[in-house]
């Protein structure tokens, strides 16, 4: 009997065309022995049963679950030629796993046939290697494509890694970053490969103007501050009365920013009473190859008001009552945003009246029940619900401390009513350790505010500080004798000045001011006053920076000052002295003395001139 008739002309056509289009080949090849007949597919189909299904190439999956991935298994009745067998290698491929799939005949007796699935499994991964960006980049990365050793290697897989790269990059401001996955063969394992992901993120996209048609009950400058992260660059012709703040604000473009900027530039219009405001059309079109120009065309509508305000369902308290606490009244603009805040938002709000008496099924719906001209009339329809009492209290997760000593701190009792103000208070104060706390700060540098000052510490300032660029550190919330000069330092960034302004002035220290005055010469030399008197006229790092430049007429690093500050000796090739032009010498300082120590080069030191 033939033992390895090839299947079925369709197979042929479909499924090597796709096999030899992955492989960037012409045509497509049957190999089969020589001595083996081909099935002639003029004859009509005929019914096979299959007695047996063996499947070789693959070592890391069983049999039966690659033969499941077919949908055929033994014991079914096939046509030869037929769809059967085609629909079994589409999919094969279907999967991504393979990059080539053969379905053979070894035998055929009587009504039986025996199949054998050929199959060549696409490589894994050995190794992966990032080109082109900073460490920390590369371990955020790694985090988000989830490519490691031993994970299979697919077309969508490589496409999916280059989309998220793109995307991670986009919301980082790189909209034009370029991105070139390679693999090699492993030569030490079989069957695996090396990525090599080389990225060049290009320079930050930024704005260049923001331009907007249809405003007329808005301002252009009253819209740009509504988009608060979608800035476009500095004009003092178009932006002349922009705080100092705006002027050094970052001017990437992102995606994702400038989506949610869309819906908070709505969202200005409501709370001016402009609730049917739309956005028509915008488009993002390329200035140059850095910059972008954004157009924005709105239909502001009408502007309304509020012609009455009625409570319905309450019986806890009074519709006076919840008056008073939700704060508008008729005749006001109609502010959607206040609306919400006060019925729901904020720690007096409305629904907090009824959180923390216990009504933990509370519901308030404000519904718009009469729109006349530019009037509404608002009903506010409470459903109340029962008040919840707290049955258990649970404990979790406790590995530092004795049960009893969590239960004695918490302000949640089994028997009180419920209450969130109660929970919060428990859960900020009580349950969060040193880990959630460094976990949750580590995502998002702003969740310091919600972290317990006694929890707080330098490391966690530091971070939030790097996250926010020094913006989380003007939070009340903060411990005061943590906001040290190593923390506002790790806020500070090269690239944006604001993280500088965003250091109160008490606590410029001469380092810090430092480092500004490096990073940001343009700034500090418009204004001066951004330097503390105290720092400009005392004796510290800052000014031997500016006494050392002066007399040498070099140009020194912050670690180079930093350590001549400390004692360490600086070579210099030449210095202007009192006592005369000295050339090729060590110079040292004497903080204590406030005074300059001379020496040759590899000679003893001897005393000098006072700063």
């Amino acid at each position: 009997m033939y033992k390895g008739i090839v299947l079925f002309f369709l197979f042929l056509n479909v499924t090597f065309g796709v096999f030899a289009q992955e492989n960037g080949s012409d045509t497509a090849k049957v190999e089969k022995p020589a001595d083996l007949p081909v099935i002639s597919y003029s004859l009509t189909p005929k019914k096979y049963k299959i007695a047996d299904i063996k499947v070789t190439g693959v070592k890391n999956y069983d049999d039966f679950v690659l033969i499941g991935f077919s949908g055929l298994s033994v014991g079914d009745e096939i046509s030869v030629p037929g769809d059967e067998v085609t629909a079994a290698v589409k999919a094969f491929w279907k999967h991504g796993l393979f990059s080539d799939v053969k379905i053979l005949a070894n035998k055929i007796e009587g009504d039986s046939i025996w199949l054998e699935y050929q199959l060549k499994q696409r490589p894994r991964i050995s190794e992966v290697n990032y080109h082109g960006i900073k460490k920390g980049e590369r371990e955020d990365l790694e985090a988000k494509l989830g490519l490691k050793k031993g994970f299979q290697i697919t077309p969508n897989v490589l496409d999916r890694a280059k989309i998220l790269i793109e995307k991670f990059f986009d919301g980082k401001g790189f909209k034009n970053v370029d991105v070139n996955i390679q693999q090699k063969d492993d030569m030490a394992h079989e069957g695996e490969v090396i990525l090599d992901i080389y990225i060049d993120k290009n320079e930050k996209t930024k704005i260049h103007r923001i331009y907007f048609e249809g405003n007329n009950a808005l301002t252009a400058r009253q819209l740009k501050k509504a988009m608060k992260k979608t800035n476009e660059k500095f004009s003092l012709f178009n932006d002349w009365k922009s705080s100092i703040l705006e002027m050094f604000s970052t001017k990437k473009f992102t995606t994702e920013e400038y989506e949610n900027d869309k819906n908070n530039l709505i969202a200005k219009y409501n709370e001016h009473g402009y609730r049917d405001a739309v956005l028509l059309a915008d488009s993002v079109v390329n200035f140059n190859e850095k910059k972008v120009d954004i157009f924005l065309k709105v239909d502001e509508g009408e502007k309304y008001y509020l012609k009455d305000i009625r409570f319905v369902g309450n019986t806890k308290y009074s519709t006076d009552y919840l008056m008073a606490v939700l704060g508008m009244k008729p005749g006001e603009v109609y502010n959607q945003k206040k609306l919400n805040d006060r019925l729901s938002m904020d720690e007096d709000a409305v629904s907090n009246i009824y959180f923390n008496n216990g009504y933990l099924f509370f519901n308030a719906d404000p519904v718009e029940v009469e729109v006349e001209n530019d009037s509404i009339a608002l009903e506010i329809r409470i459903q109340e619900g029962p008040q919840a009492t707290i049955n258990r209290v649970i404990i979790n997760g406790n590995d530092r401390l004795y049960e009893d000593i969590v239960r004695r701190e918490l302000r949640t009792k089994p028997g009180k009513l419920f209450s969130r103000e109660d929970l919060m208070r428990s859960v900020r104060w009580n349950i969060i350790d040193d880990r959630m706390a460094e976990y949750a700060v580590s995502r998002d540098g702003y969740a310091i505010s919600s972290v317990p000052v006694h929890l707080q510490t330098e490391k966690m300032l530091c971070q939030a500080a790097a996250d926010t660029y020094n913006s989380a550190l003007q939070l009340k919330s903060i411990r005061y004798d943590l906001k040290t000069e190593k923390a506002y330092l790790a806020g500070m960034d090269k690239n944006v000045p604001e993280s500088f302004l965003n250091i109160p002035p008490d606590k410029r220290s001469a380092g810090i001011c430092l480092q500004a005055e490096k990073w940001y010469p343009e700034l500090l030399k418009k204004q001066p006053e951004l330097i503390p008197d105290i720092v400009r006229n005392s004796c510290n790092v800052y000014s031997l920076n500016h006494k050392m430049e002066q007399c040498t007429g070099t140009k020194f690093s912050v670690g180079q000052i930093k350590k001549l500050y400390d004692g360490k000796a600086l070579p210099v090739k030449e210095i202007w002295t009192p006592k005369g032009v000295m050339k090729d010498v060590a110079v040292s300082f004497d903080k204590r003395l406030k005074e300059f120590n001379f020496s040759p080069v590899r000679q003893i030191k001897r005393k000098g001139i006072k700063l």
